[in-house]
């Protein structure tokens, strides 16, 4: 059981991360680059959110979005754990706040939802439990499995002021 809570852990700092952070590439406007970070998060493209970090934070954000240790120090596969996930962002709206030389806040509001594929998620569980010699029967697995898929596909809400600065000509977040 010491493995599931792990789990659960785990899957709470994920969508508490992906608020947490901002980021962006896009030249002209801080609003796309938000928009456009946004979608490489639904996307599940972990990878390239550290592409739109400034250059003080790009180590904390790779530290932050650094699944592959987080995750196979519990014992899981990152990229089966992301396989299981459905990431959106519902009725997002984008304010730019403030905008001034080479610095802009701009306003995200959304409903971040995760959608857990449960038996993808099942098999993680089984596939975790088995590699520590441990055995959860389904009846186990399962209400755990479904008391996550439904605080998660209820959403959090992400009502946040992210803050960009203007590098080598191109919007990105800082905070």
């Amino acid at each position: 059981m010491k493995r599931m809570s792990i789990l659960v852990l785990v899957a709470m700092l994920f969508s508490l991360g992906l608020t947490a952070c901002g980021g962006g590439a896009t030249a002209g406007d801080p609003i796309a680059t938000v928009k456009e970070m946004m979608q490489v998060v639904a996307d599940k493209k972990m990878d390239k959110i550290v592409d739109y970090a400034c250059a003080s934070q790009k180590e904390a954000v790779k530290k932050q979005f650094d699944f592959a240790s987080a995750l196979g120090g519990a014992g899981m596969d990152p990229q089966k754990v992301l396989d299981a996930l459905n990431i959106s962002f519902e009725n997002p709206e984008y304010t730019k706040v403030s905008e001034s030389g080479d610095k802009a806040t701009v306003h995200m509001k959304a409903k971040l939802v995760m959608k857990i594929d449960k038996e993808k998620f099942k098999s993680l569980v089984a596939e975790i439990m088995k590699a520590q010699g441990q055995e959860l029967p389904a009846e186990q697995i399962d209400p755990l499995i479904e008391q996550m898929a439904t605080q998660f596909e209820q959403g959090q809400a992400v009502d946040n002021d992210i803050q960009l600065v203007k590098e080598n000509g191109k919007w990105l977040v800082c905070q």
